[in-house]
């Protein structure tokens, strides 16, 4: 539904050059070899075109429960309409990106009834989605903190 796809590799390891603000060619190190492999993986996998996020590290296990929950999430996402992105959109500007939220108070920003709120919810499976997309972040930031 966006007018562009970005894919995004994330690699998870150190980088063993000088940082060069102005140019990023000649970094290198685990976590640019990472995020390569992470590029290749979503073109490897495909998932119907429907993810365009992947992470990659050594830790195998993790890494593929935490891309296993981007690619369920995105599989989610890729049924909304319209109106549903718009759910998510106003949620981010209310600076909430968790299932656990106030349907009134979100339905009042969205001037939809609460009842419409609700279908709207329940259609787009996006406490799902959020509570996918919460979890893989908790897994990301586990291995962060074994990397450190």
């Amino acid at each position: 539904m966006q007018p562009y796809q970005v894919r995004f590799g994330i690699g998870l390891g150190k980088i063993l050059t000088d940082i060069n603000p102005e140019l990023s060619i000649g970094a290198d190190g685990p976590a640019y070899w990472y995020a390569r492999k992470a590029i290749n993986y979503i073109h490897q996998k495909n998932d119907y075109g429907n993810t365009q996020i992947a992470v990659y590290s050594d830790n195998d296990e993790k890494i593929s429960i935490i891309n296993t929950l981007i690619a369920s999430s995105e599989a989610i996402k890729s049924d909304w309409r319209a109106s549903q992105e718009v759910v998510l959109k106003e949620l981010l500007s209310m600076g909430i990106y968790d299932e656990h939220f106030d349907q009134k108070q979100l339905a009042k920003h969205l001037e939809l009834s609460t009842s419409a709120l609700s279908k709207r919810l329940k259609s787009s499976n996006i406490k799902i989605y959020l509570r996918a997309r919460n979890a893989a972040l908790q897994a990301l930031k586990h291995i962060g903190e074994e990397l450190d």
